[in-house]
């Protein structure tokens, strides 16, 4: 029998579903977060109501009229609302408000273990087989060029992860496992990062069959040296 918690959270994800429906927000990634941030909370032993609700309003509003460009305090304020019409008892509200505004950088430090299970589900899915479908063709799907043409892994020159989005899935492979708070989410990112590293040897390979005359580093360059702590 499912508890008044379950039925609430069941509530919720139909409610919030439907919205991003109607806007056209990005339901997927939202789902996902939902998802891996239950399956962190298990392992880790933290509220799963508390984390389940903040993942499925983390992204409320998608931010587009956030003051300041405060995304994560315009989804809480905007969660706000949502669980308010739920009834949601005072302390869960406050605790689900404070993981949505504190997951993301610029939040400040997610002093609760929910906020930061948040955090690096939100994280995770930028890293792995997902994370590479996403920076390549979800983000800028037919924006512009994929890569720099003369130098695509910035080998002398620095990356600019605005502009194409193989800078921006290096950086985010680079960037992201440093931020992540708990053991089990380190774990994951460990084997989804090793499928990156595979991606970009073998990325390496076919662009030294394509362009021959752009500037590539050498073969194997992603594989860390004994003793390294992992790519450059």
């Amino acid at each position: 029998m499912a508890s008044a918690r379950d039925e609430t959270l069941a509530a919720l994800r139909a409610r919030v579903e439907g919205l991003y429906a109607r806007s056209g927000g990005d339901w997927p990634h939202v789902e996902r977060v939902y998802g891996l941030g239950r399956r962190l909370a298990r392992q880790e032993e933290a509220d799963r109501f508390v984390v389940g609700a903040a993942a499925l309003l983390h992204d409320l509003g998608d931010g587009a009229d956030a003051p300041g460009g405060d995304r994560a305090g315009r989804a809480a304020e905007l969660a706000g609302e949502e669980l308010a019409r739920l009834a949601t008892p005072p302390a869960a509200t406050a605790a689900i408000l404070d993981a949505i505004a504190r997951h993301a950088e610029g939040g400040g430090a997610p002093l609760s273990l929910e906020a930061r299970v948040l955090g690096d589900a939100h994280r995770l899915d930028d890293l792995g087989a997902l994370g590479v479908a996403r920076a390549l063709a979800g983000d800028v799907a037919g924006s512009g060029p994929l890569y720099e043409r003369g130098d695509p892994f910035a080998v002398g020159r620095d990356l600019v992860p605005e502009r194409y989005p193989l800078d921006r899935l290096f950086a985010r492979m680079l960037a992201l496992p440093h931020r992540l708070h708990t053991p089990t989410a380190r774990a994951i990112a460990n084997r989804r990062v090793a499928l990156m590293l595979f991606y970009f040897e073998e990325l390496r390979e076919e662009f030294a069959e394509t362009l021959p005359d752009a500037l590539l580093p050498d073969r194997d360059w992603l594989i860390p040296e004994e003793g390294a702590g992992g790519p450059p």
